[in-house]
């Protein structure tokens, strides 16, 4: 967490080891796509936590 203007700027990453099988998955799906709207709730989750 960063402070930038008038807000944080906050990144969020997942990591873990990739088996041969995993590598090959992400070539076909997009996993922004699958698993965006969780990171989108658990950072809502967290500005409203932190602003209170």
């Amino acid at each position: 967490m960063l402070p930038q203007g008038d807000g944080t700027h906050v990144t969020w990453v997942m990591h873990g080891p990739a088996n041969f099988m995993s590598r090959l998955i992400q070539v076909f799906i997009n996993l922004d796509n699958m698993i965006g709207r969780d990171f989108e709730a658990g950072l809502a989750k967290l500005k409203k936590l932190t602003e209170t």
